[in-house]
């Protein structure tokens, strides 16, 4: 339901149901359930322009899952979720104009996918890295990025990226 309440533009009942999920996964003792629910309160924050309320949610997400990620290292939901928390910070302070920390987690977010072997995983990174570079007039370094988007959007066949990667 909360991401239909989102989808509508109703931040508060998505909030409420991300809140009540939140709640739940902790009676249940579900972590992974409950670092997902981080990253979808982050987007209610993030589609009604609260920066700061994005990056506390996307924090705790990434926290959460590295603790998972101590008690079971093998853990894909735990790696998911501490890939998403990296990227959705990388993202926020991209916005926010903070470059070097966007850089910071998307190179962390690149090593989680590498460690999964997650191709698609790694094309996102890629991309954003690229277009952090090239923000920040770093351009021989978003053409390498740009280059491994495009290698990486060929080898999963995806048509959409593999023309982003062009532009």
């Amino acid at each position: 339901m909360g991401k239909v309440h989102l989808c509508l533009g109703q931040h508060d009942d998505a909030l409420m149901c991300y809140e009540k999920k939140q709640r739940l996964s902790r009676q249940l003792e579900e972590q992974s359930r409950e670092v997902e629910v981080y990253g979808e309160m982050a987007a209610v924050y993030i589609s009604i322009g609260s920066s700061p309320q994005a990056v506390s949610c996307f924090r705790h997400q990434r926290e959460l899952a590295k603790h998972m990620l101590e008690t079971n290292p093998e853990c894909v939901e735990a790696k998911r979720g501490l890939f998403l928390a990296l990227t959705g910070l990388a993202d926020v302070y991209f916005q926010q104009g903070l470059y070097s920390k966007a850089l910071e987690n998307e190179y962390k977010a690149i090593e989680v996918a590498d460690q999964l072997g997650a191709e698609e995983w790694r094309m996102k990174a890629n991309g954003s890295l690229a277009e952090i570079h090239e923000k920040t007039h770093n351009f021989q370094d978003s053409i390498v990025y740009r280059e491994t988007q495009l290698q990486l959007a060929r080898n999963i066949r995806d048509s959409y990226n593999i023309a982003n990667s062009l532009l």
